[in-house]
């Protein structure tokens, strides 16, 4: 008896260490997700939407399994995110530095004409170089604006006593605003109305918003197309295409429905839940990159490389809000 009240003992032991290590885990998703670093609105949103989905997956009934699993593409989201913030930081520190350059042409101009501005400019030009190694975002926006309004002030002191100056300053300056515009924006405000195969995409959404059940939209990218198009005929090229279009489809699940979204990347629209989604799409990007086997007068062995996203849609969502985060993943995938 005394025997199996310790082995009782020592289960319940195991059995609260299991619920512990579980709850901790829930947690520790859930503070990534609170405290993702927020560069880009649009994407800092689709990345903590899929940290939810990862959280709800962890209950009390969790297998050991599961867990694995679940570790997997918790892991493979977070490396994502973490890659991507880092490039996004990077391309802000390489707006910093053309900044820098457009200052140093400002300050020998300054040099040039004698005024005891040239200190002051210098002193700006220290600033934005500083901030060009930090890590926050916040401090980049700060030092940026801070130079800009010094150096627009030092602009008007200087227009007043060297008149021989002003083209020039003037285009050092446009430089400038131009830099900082490019720091603060992630993509441009201008976008190109949608091709008709992505209309049909759009289309095929709200077939599937109609239903009122999940689905999400793969966007599966050929990242080596640029490199095909040299290499090969346009016939080749296209054929190609079709084939991986092809294997595409053939790789969905039931119900499912694809087409082309740009040159080098196709949209499928599929009824499972953002999680399987994402599986999916990685799975996708393993089975399409590969040899093709296609005839352009020869047969003729063709590599492409593939690579994929995944947007979990909701059948109440904003239409417009969809498109947008279709454009941003399709731009995402387009420089990956």
């Amino acid at each position: 008896m005394i025997s199996l009240r310790k082995s009782i003992n020592e289960l319940d032991k195991l059995n609260e260490c299991k619920r512990t290590a579980v709850d901790c885990y829930g947690l520790a998703i859930g503070a990534v997700e609170e405290h993702a670093l927020e560069i880009d609105a649009a994407q800092v949103a689709q990345f903590r939407s899929t940290m939810q989905s990862l959280r709800k997956q962890v209950k009390p009934d969790i297998t050991a399994e599961q867990l694995r699993n679940l570790q997997a593409s918790f892991s493979a989201e977070l490396q994502a995110y973490s890659e991507k913030a880092e490039q996004r930081l990077q391309r802000l520190r390489e707006d910093i530095r053309a900044a820098s350059e457009a200052v140093e042409v400002f300050t020998g101009n300054f040099a040039a004409s004698g005024t005891d501005l040239d200190v002051e400019v210098k002193r700006d030009l220290q600033r934005l170089d500083k901030a060009a190694h930090t890590a926050s975002l916040e401090e980049l926006r700060v030092v940026i604006g801070g130079v800009s309004a010094s150096i627009a002030s030092s602009f008007e002191r200087v227009k007043s006593s060297n008149h021989l100056a002003i083209t020039q300053l003037k285009d050092e300056i446009r430089v400038l605003h131009k830099e900082i515009e490019a720091a603060r924006k992630s993509r441009s405000a201008g976008k190109a109305a949608p091709t008709p195969a992505q209309k049909e995409i759009f289309l095929q959404i709200d077939t599937f918003r109609k239903r009122n059940a999940p689905f999400s939209v793969i966007l599966v990218a050929v990242k080596n197309l640029r490199g095909l198009q040299s290499c090969y005929s346009k016939v080749a090229v296209e054929s190609t295409l079709s084939s991986f279009h092809a294997r595409l489809k053939n790789a969905l699940p039931g119900g499912s429905t694809s087409s082309r979204w740009t040159d080098s990347q196709f949209a499928a629209v599929v009824t499972v839940e953002p999680t399987a989604a994402m599986a999916m799409s990685r799975e996708l990007a393993k089975q399409l990159s590969g040899s093709y086997v296609v005839q352009d007068g020869a047969f003729q062995t063709v590599a492409l490389e593939a690579n994929a996203g995944v947007i979990d849609c909701k059948t109440q969502g904003d239409p417009s809000a969809l498109q947008r985060r279709l454009e941003q993943l399709s731009e995402t995938l387009a420089h990956d």
